[in-house]
């Protein structure tokens, strides 16, 4: 704790500064450090004893350990300081999915919506548990707010080329691209000949490199790495807004 504090006056760090040291350590994997300059930053700073955000982190370094019961114990904490701290009901969310708890997971979520209705990271973390329960409409169509993240996987379709879900692809060309990784494509590739079984012609485009692989396909779908003109398509999508587009 001495070192902490001499290390902020030193460098002059704010909390907030502080604490995104910490989250660096997280994301590099260093657990251990970030746990504990969290809590350091807690026990030492007492210009903020009640600050929600470092309480809200520690339970996101604790879930990363595994540790969910304590990690939960740290978000109720950070809830308890700020109510309407929608990240902290979102992050609760997680480890009470992990938990095995999907029902009280749903509710986390559904509170962190009800604070910040626009909370794109709210509804992919809330479309993952019902489709862990098996609710593959909703959760497909939650999905889709993974194109309104701060970083999103995928751009979101043209409007003009967005599909209806109704109209008929008989002769249409329907152009298809990647998003995430091999995994990803490799599961959900598997729709493109559903859209060829509508009568679509199909255009998908991907890394160079996968081309031999996609190839094994057994269909017609056109493989290149390239956007084609627009005024050639119909109908695009993302990958991995198939599912949503057939369920």
């Amino acid at each position: 704790m001495v070192e902490l504090i001499k290390e902020v006056r030193l460098a002059k760090l704010s909390v907030d500064q502080a604490l995104l040291k910490a989250k660096s350590h997280a994301e590099k994997g260093e657990i251990e450090e970030a746990k504990k300059l969290y809590r350091d930053v807690l026990q030492a700073l007492s210009l903020k004893p009640d600050y929600a955000v470092a309480y809200c982190n520690m339970g996101n370094a604790l879930k990363e350990q595994g540790k969910l019961d304590k990690a939960i114990e740290a978000y109720r904490k950070a809830l308890s300081l700020k109510p309407n701290f929608a990240e902290a009901y979102s992050d609760m969310g997680n480890a009470l999915k992990d938990q095995g708890k999907l029902e009280e997971a749903i509710a986390a979520y559904e509170k962190a919506l009800a604070i910040k209705p626009d909370y794109a990271e709210a509804y992919i973390n809330l479309s993952f548990t019902y489709l862990l329960r098996g609710n593959l409409v909703k959760g497909f169509h939650l999905n889709e707010w993974r194109m309104k993240k701060d970083e999103p996987t995928a751009r979101l379709p043209r409007t003009d080329f967005i599909w209806d879900r109704k109209t008929s692809l008989k002769g249409k060309s329907f152009f298809i691209y990647e998003e995430q990784g091999l995994g990803d494509i490799i599961q959900f590739c598997r729709y493109l000949p559903l859209l060829e079984q509508k009568g679509a012609k199909v255009t998908f485009k991907l890394k160079s490199k996968l081309h031999k692989l996609l190839q094994t396909l057994g269909s017609d779908v056109l493989i290149n790495d390239q956007f084609p003109d627009k005024e050639k398509i119909d109908f695009e999508a993302p990958l991995m807004s198939l599912p949503f587009l057939f369920f």
